[in-house]
């Protein structure tokens, strides 16, 4: 018996596909956290935050 691959896999839904996707319904399960993770969403669209790693030359660099 030969089995095809494509056969198969058409056959089986993914397994994501199955799963409750847990971001769905955050904004109704817990609003607070919603909030925030879209407040810091938007502050990352809207804004840069430069971070300076060092505030002087590296002695191999001179």
């Amino acid at each position: 018996m030969t089995v095809v691959l494509d056969q198969v896999v058409a056959e089986q839904a993914p397994h994501w596909d199955m799963l409750p996707d847990p971001r769905r319904d955050l904004h109704a399960q817990d609003p607070e956290l919603f909030s925030a993770i879209e407040q810091e969403w938007l502050r990352q669209q809207t804004g840069i935050e430069l971070i300076a790693s060092e505030n002087y030359v590296s002695p191999a660099v001179l």
